[in-house]
């Protein structure tokens, strides 16, 4: 299998790791792929090398367009989500939004991976009793 490869990204998602990389000093490298979104989103599983100090993690990474009509935004979607569930939960469960990206209706959005493993990391849909966690 061959790694993923952000050049054949549209430009404007390119356009955002340029700034991401200007705003945040994120070096970004693709692992993986992950299946997109019902937006049609592009979803990567990435190391980014952050910082001058060059510290390594490994993020989600959704590039995504705005959508003007959606109220609340994925962004105050997901900080109400955070701030409802129980913490435990959250810290084992739920990713963070670490890095936030906008540009010309496009978006950006670095998540933690939820229990930091690469080995377990899954969606949220994916919970069993996903109905209760809603």
């Amino acid at each position: 299998m061959s790694s993923p490869d952000f050049d054949k990204l549209p430009p404007e998602y390119q356009r955002l790791l340029s700034i991401a990389k200007e705003k945040h000093h994120l070096e970004v490298t693709p692992l993986q792929a992950l299946s997109g979104g019902r937006t049609g989103a592009f979803l990567y599983l990435v190391s980014a090398s952050i910082g001058d100090f060059r510290r390594v993690e490994h993020l989600i990474v959704k590039f995504d367009r705005i959508n003007q009509k959606a109220k609340p935004t994925e962004v105050e979607r997901h900080r109400m989500a955070l701030s409802q569930a129980p913490a435990r939960f959250a810290n084992q469960n739920m990713a963070k939004l670490a890095y936030e990206v906008e540009y010309e209706g496009t978006i950006a959005l670095f998540y933690t991976i939820a229990g930091q493993s690469l080995q377990h990391f899954r969606t949220l849909a994916s919970e069993e009793r996903q109905s209760r966690l809603e």
